[in-house]
C-alpha cells in the first residue's frame, strides 16, 4: 500500500512539472501571437499609409498634365507642340 501511495505521489510530481511546462509554452505562444498580430497591425497600416500615398501622388500627376495640357504650346521645345518627354 505504501509503494502503491508513493508511486502515485511521484505520478502526481511529474504530471504537476509536465503541466508547469505546458502553462509556460502556452503563454510563449500567446506571447508570439499577440506580437504577430501587433506586426500584422503595423504592417497593414503601413500598406495604407502608402497606397493613399500613391493615389496622392497620382492624383497631382493628373493635375499637372492636365495644367500643362491647358497650357497651350511652349515655344522653345522644338517646334511648340508641348515639351518632349524626355529633357
Amino acid at each position: 500500500m505504501q509503494s502503491r501511495v508513493s508511486s502515485l505521489e511521484s505520478q502526481l510530481h511529474a504530471s504537476s512539472q509536465e503541466n508547469l511546462i505546458l502553462k509556460k509554452a502556452v503563454v510563449v505562444q500567446n506571447e508570439k501571437l499577440l506580437a504577430s498580430a501587433a506586426q500584422q497591425h503595423a504592417m497593414r497600416a503601413e500598406g495604407e499609409r502608402l497606397l493613399a500615398h500613391a493615389r496622392a501622388l497620382e492624383r497631382d500627376n493628373y493635375a499637372l498634365r492636365s495644367h500643362l495640357g491647358s497650357a497651350g504650346p511652349v515655344q522653345g521645345f522644338g517646334g511648340g507642340a508641348g515639351p518632349p518627354d524626355v529633357f
